[in-house]
């Protein structure tokens, strides 16, 4: 200590004093911390390991500690940087930072933390005291290393302007600033300094403490109970991308939160403007001393000497410097791959070309959007903080180079709005360059923009029509919209030019695409062919396209009925992709081999690799693919008829969809939700969410997805009674898929349109559409084999509504799903087989054959969903009329018309006080008091009234005749 003089006191906290001193040795002025140790020997040397373990930090952003020791008295001390500047607790008191003023801040601090960390170093006592923003406006980390043992109650109740110095043996942090698992003395880790980091940050945005209170337990509960308002509600500026960033940090449970510093350090750089910005001093910088102007000047004169000598490769105003020719070979290669979407390919170029060239600013960039691609958002995020690394300032480099940065971290985020316009306007400066075209179209379609994209790859492909990746683009993208015709013939093209160029990664991914579209459209056998000459272009060398190839193998045999082969050959697939190391898509090939399967009604095997799925991605961070398994984890919930469980299911993923701007997940998304809200009764949610979707459907031109949800609300309108406008949106519906060709839809159109033309008693009309789909069936077309029960059941529906009870059993008997090959397995009851025996138990009591009991007919009704039960009461309670059993005809009418569901339904609500009214002893009234013969009355004109044109012919139909004449007669 002889070389140290003491000049004056500079604070006191529970661990001690600090003084300002002059080293007389080195001529500099140091902060030295008197230590007031544990008085166990033990914990005292522990403390001082510590604090030598912090003097090994060499980070600009951490006040660096020079000496570690004690004085001949016996006093410990530390000997420290002297920083000059203000606390950022100090700052704060003027008022809340800007945005990226507070960014700039928390990135540097960030930076300092993920050092620390990597040392194994934890600071736990994080916070505004504990940062100092020096004269050239970069802060600093004070206390690191000896926050593990933090301030007494007292000590947290200091002004804040004071630096508080922390004290051994109490709870692990400063109130307000402590993670949750350090107010319960539980093990804190690194995640610990992120949850600070989060309560800084907040602090910096909003101008007020993220929890606060009058005391320390006050302020305690708050950390562990309450979640602090978005930090967008107090900060106007701020958007949500804020509030999930600061969200993230504040999760009370750190597996919650960022894993890492990394982790942290990436989002704030994503959070970053271009250009980032560079804290302004918050003292004067007159009042800097002389020597720090001298080091800068020293620092200045040797970066030159480096730049000079070609050591210093900081890239000069007007470009990148240029990569070697052979990484910019790989470069090329990985941009090629990118564009014609094989990714796995572009990754592997991309990530030789960096390791030829560690400074290859273009190559790092497209690796992110590469690696996004795959699903890796870690990995991504990895590459842009490396270009932010190698390029701090952007303004450096020419307006070309920057917007290609710009372009590719846009798309990589997600903000396809200023990604569209960067690559734009990259287009605009090379406008006879197709490959720029191209990427623009991926942006749009990226951003469901499909007619956009449409013409921005017409004009790539004016430019060179023989390019192949245009073509493959182009027919990709018409085949999403429901072309296939067109898609599949682009998708041969595209296939044609990669075989003459002996591109066979282009070969094999046009063939992989060709594969699903044929797949889909019912073409086995050509899809077959098409994936097995894929398979054998992958061969070894290229395993993400091998496994793709096998998985639509695996959805094909499924799709034929293999279900045993189709599990075997996905499992197999799943095993060959996590050996690869294609986690994400290995989970995918799980998700499309679940969605097969549910077309099959293998409900229990689909559910099994759904939740394999999910298993694998959350294992590999692959979140987006993990998003994508939960949503068919609804969309299965909801074919078990599990309504609210679906609901349920969708909420996540429709939550990250959303706030990660992946449009087309996020509209299937909510079509799921509308269908389970709409079978749940909750009509205007259901219309919400349906209508949100059409519109932007329709903004797309897409029109698969515009029929898709057109579909929704068409079986919305159904239920509600409104069956004119139902028909007219199912036969809207049918026009796209007839477009299209698309005869997977049309196997499920034609029958629905038919269903509603029976209803509106033109039957004769529904006869050819249900003629349509035997000729298929007949003809061998899959697409159309599953829907001979629905054929059966509407041709029983026919008879029975035109009182042709003869010739009902057959057709009800056809349309009854045949039991389980084990004796005496329950049958499984589907609404197709539940509606067929409703109809056919009302045959059987018109031509007075067998009894059926009321607890049967009870359960039929129990066992469909809510608007199927109430219009099998409708024929049950007919059947009990016919049987003489009045009392309960009256009791199961009333109550169907008395369902919430039912209200407002004209159509259904006549019927069934019309039947109420005929089975009642003497005049029948309602709950309401009004009978039951006025209520069908006024539910027959408000009938009138609303369906002009149409009424007349509804009214005729036989078996509403007859019930019209009864009605009459009481």
């Amino acid at each position: 200590m002889a070389h140290y003089r003491l000049l004056r006191r500079l604070g006191a906290g529970g661990m001690g004093e600090v003084f300002l001193a002059e080293d007389s040795r080195l001529d500099r002025q140091v902060a030295i911390k008197f230590l007031v140790g544990p008085a166990d020997e033990h914990a005292r040397k522990r403390l001082l390991q510590e604090a030598r373990a912090a003097a090994a930090l060499d980070h600009p952003a951490i006040c660096a500690v020079y000496e570690v020791g004690s004085d001949p008295a016996g006093m410990d001390f530390i000997v420290m940087q002297y920083l000059e500047g203000e606390s950022l607790a100090a700052r704060l008191q003027r008022g809340r930072l800007s945005a990226s003023e507070m960014l700039a801040i928390g990135a540097r601090i960030t930076e300092g933390l993920q050092a620390a960390h990597r040392r194994g170093i934890i600071h736990r006592d994080l916070k505004p005291q504990n940062v100092i923003i020096t004269p050239s406006g970069d802060p600093k980390l004070l206390d690191f290393g000896l926050a593990k043992r933090v301030l007494s109650a007292e000590a947290a109740a200091e002004p804040a302007t004071v630096t508080q110095l922390t004290q051994p043996y109490a709870v692990l942090g400063t109130p307000g600033y402590m993670s949750p698992e350090q107010i319960r003395s539980q093990p804190a880790d690194y995640r610990s300094d992120l949850f600070a980091l989060g309560c800084l940050l907040y602090e910096g945005f909003t101008g007020r403490r993220a929890f606060s209170g009058g005391t320390p337990a006050d302020i305690a509960a708050e950390v562990l109970h309450l979640e602090p308002p978005p930090v967008s509600s107090l900060a106007p500026e701020l958007d949500a991308s804020y509030d999930a960033f600061i969200a993230r940090l504040l999760k009370k449970a750190p597996q919650d939160r960022f894993q890492s510093a990394d982790d942290a350090l990436g989002a704030i750089r994503a959070l970053l403007p271009s250009a980032p910005f560079t804290p302004r001093p918050s003292v004067p910088l007159t009042q800097a001393r002389r020597g720090s102007w001298t080091r800068a000047a020293v620092i200045v004169t040797i970066l030159a000497g480096l730049a000079a000598i070609g050591v210093w490769q900081w890239p000069r105003r007007g470009g990148l410097p240029s990569a070697p020719p052979e990484a910019a070979t790989h470069y090329v290669r990985g941009v090629e791959a990118l564009r014609e979407g094989t990714y796995a390919t572009a990754r592997l170029s991309l990530e030789e070309a960096v390791r030829l060239y560690p400074r290859y600013v273009q190559a790092y960039s497209r690796l992110a959007e590469a690696r996004s691609e795959l699903d890796d958002a870690l990995g991504a995020n990895e590459a842009l903080v490396r270009v932010s690394d190698l390029v701090p300032d952007p303004m450096r480099l020419s307006a070309e180079e920057r917007l290609r940065l710009e372009a590719v971290r846009a798309s990589v985020l997600r903000d396809h709005d200023k990604a569209i316009q960067a690559y734009r306007r990259l287009a605009d400066l090379q406008p006879d360059e197709a490959g720029g075209w191209l990427d623009v179209g991926r942006a749009e379609e990226a951003a469901g923009q499909t007619s956009g994209a449409a013409e921005s790859y017409a004009k790539a492909l004016a430019l060179d029509s023989q390019y192949a990746a245009a073509h493959f683009r182009v027919g990709t993208l018409r085949a999403q919209m429901g072309q296939r015709a067109a898609g599949l013939a682009a998708l041969d093209e595209a296939i044609r030019l990669y075989q003459t160029s002996g591109r066979s990664e282009g070969e094999a991914e046009s063939l992989l695409r060709k594969g699903q579209i044929l797949t889909a459209g019912g073409k086995n056998a050509d899809a077959r062919d098409a994936l097995e000459r894929a398979l054998q272009l992958a061969g070894d060398r290229q395993a993400f396209q091998r496994v793709r190839a096998r998985f639509g193998l695996a959805r094909l045999t499924a799709v034929g009925g293999n279900y045993s082969e189709a599990e075997t050959s996905g499992r197999d697939a799943v095993r060959e992709a996590m050996d690869a190391g294609l986690q994400a898509h290995a989970a995918n090939g799980l998700i499309d081999l679940a969605s097969t399967l549910m077309l099959r009604n293998q409900y229990d095997s689909a559910d099994a690799q759904l939740v394999r799925a999910i298993e694998i991605a959350e294992k590999h961070k692959a979140k987006r693919t993990e998003m994508r398994a939960r949503l068919q984890q609804a969309s299965l919930r909801l074919q078990q008829n599990q309504f609210s469980e679906a609901i349920k299911l969708s909420e996540t993923p429709l939550r990250f969809f959303s706030e990660q701007r992946f449009v087309r997940a996020e509209a299937d998304g909510k079509n799921i939700a509308a269908r389970a809200h709409e079978e749940l009764e909750n009509y205007a949610e259901a219309s919400r969410l349906a209508t949100d979707v059409l519109q932007l459907a329709e903004s797309m031109r897409d029109d698969a997805l515009v029929a898709q949800t057109l579909e929704n609300l068409a079986g919305q309108l159904t239920n509600q009674g409104r069956l004119p406008e139902a028909l007219g949106i199912r036969e809207r519906i049918e026009k796209i898929h007839r477009t299209q060709n698309d005869h997977l839809s049309l196997a499920y159109d034609l029958p629905n349109r038919a269903d509603l033309l029976i209803r509106l008693g033109r039957g004769r009309e529904a006869e050819p559409l249900l003629q349509e789909v035997e000729q298929k069936i007949a003809a061998g077309v899959e697409a159309y084999m599953r829907r001979k029960r629905r054929v059966a059941l509407l041709r029983a529906l026919v008879a029975a509504t035109e009182c042709r009870f003869n010739a009902v059993g057959a057709f009800a008997k056809a349309a009854i799903l045949d039991g389980p090959a084990k004796p005496g397995a329950p049958v499984p009851e589907d609404s197709t087989t539940l509606y067929a025996r409703v109809l056919g138990d009302r045959a059987e009591s018109a031509l007075g054959g067998r009894r059926t009991s009321s607890a049967v007919r009870a359960q039929w009704i129990r066992d469909a969903s809510p608007a199927l039960q109430r219009e099998l009461s409708y024929w049950v309670a007919q059947t009990l009329l016919a049987r003489g059993e009045r009392a309960t005809a009256h009791a199961t009418a009333v109550a169907a018309w008395s369902a919430a569901g039912a209200q407002g339904n004209h159509e259904l609500r006549w019927r069934l006080a019309a039947l109420a009214a005929q089975a009642a002893n003497g005049p029948a009234t309602s709950p309401d008091g009004v009978t039951m013969r006025t209520h069908a009355n006024t539910d027959m004109q408000a009938l009138t009234a609303a369906w002009p044109g149409q009424a007349t012919t509804y009214f005729a139909r036989p078996d509403l005749t007859a019930l019209r004449q009864a009605l009459a007669k009481d």
